[in-house]
């Protein structure tokens, strides 16, 4: 499963949190066990070589699909690039005056993987919580099957408020 293969180390996938494994996270895989990851708040760099970025050619349909919230501060705030990563183009967003996570030659350990979030100033990624291990990992996520801003308050907190669901993003395919 964790062979070194190209195509892997760019797949979003779905896992059980490391910190609070009922709940599940989805995330894009940026590197395998024994690569060394770099972000310096706008560059990703893997195994020393930089990871390619232009602007987004689809700046405006992906913008489309951000709700205010992933937009604090208006679209103005934002670079939404393309990332290609192993030759597998994604759009990115980050906030241009955010204060950013940085980390320099982190090396994957066996058995794990690194993910980052595509609105990377907006995710609980492996930039704060460390790795994924292998026995976490539930699959590769396909398409958007329910998208929403907010969930129910209370006891019923894992239930997507119906007021707060995101229409636009119902069965997007997950590049």
């Amino acid at each position: 499963f964790f062979r070194k293969t190209t195509w892997f180390t760019r797949i979003v996938i779905v896992f059980k949190y490391p910190e609070d494994e009922s709940t599940f996270f989805i995330k894009r895989v940026v590197g395998t066990a024994g690569d060394k990851i770099s972000w310096d708040g706008q560059q990703l760099t893997i195994n020393g070589e930089k990871v390619p970025t232009a602007q987004n050619p689809k700046k405006e349909y992906y913008f489309s699909l951000l709700s205010d919230r992933e937009l604090a501060g208006g679209k103005e705030a934002y670079d939404l690039l393309e990332e290609n990563l192993n030759s597998h183009p994604h759009p990115t967003l980050i906030k241009k005056d955010a204060v950013h996570a940085l980390i320099e030659d982190q090396e994957v350990p066996a058995d794990s993987l690194f993910v980052m979030g595509d609105n990377r100033d907006n995710s609980n990624d492996s930039r704060y919580w460390g790795y994924v291990p292998s026995k976490n990992i539930l699959g590769r996520a396909m398409f958007v099957w329910l998208s929403c801003d907010e969930t129910l308050p209370g006891p019923l907190n894992f239930i997507c408020n119906p007021l707060k669901i995101r229409w636009k993003r119902f069965f997007h395919s997950v590049e």
